[in-house]
């Protein structure tokens, strides 16, 4: 669905009695738009995080000089960006986006090669099927088990 229909359906249905429908005529205010689509946003950001759309995982290196490691595009392998260390473990076929919502659990499991003494954690996170808009990313903390 555009948001064009969802304006229309909008006016023509709950909004029509309301001044922002233009008297449900099948419009709405250009002055309201956005925060009809700010609404709308968060309505579907609410589907997201409550219905689970898409699940993935997320491969996080762990090192023992960063605490908090925040789950964002920058910090992924394949991003280019010049950060000391990319923790994020990503595939140049399967980009870590930031499209994550909520993390679903964790798991630490040992270094892929014997010389490493580094953990990595495999994360499960919930993502959506499509995104349109910044979604606050919450930082991680690595466990000590």
């Amino acid at each position: 669905m555009k948001i064009v229909d969802l304006f229309r359906q909008l006016s023509f249905g709950e909004l029509s009695n309301l001044a922002i429908s233009e008297s449900g005529s099948g419009q709405i205010i250009l002055e309201k738009r956005p925060q009809l689509v700010q609404y709308t946003n968060d309505a579907l950001l609410a589907i997201y995080s409550r219905f689970l759309l898409s699940e993935k995982d997320l491969l996080i290196e762990l090192v023992n000089q960063i605490t908090n490691y925040h789950l964002i595009p920058k910090y992924a392998e394949t991003s280019g960006s010049d950060v000391d260390w990319p923790y994020i473990k990503d595939l140049p076929d399967e980009p870590f986006t930031g499209d994550l919502i909520k993390i679903l659990g964790s798991t630490t499991t040992p270094a892929a090669s014997s010389s490493s003494t580094t953990p990595r954690t495999a994360t499960r996170c919930s993502r959506p099927i499509r995104t349109s808009s910044r979604f606050p990313v919450p930082s991680v903390a690595p466990s000590s088990r």
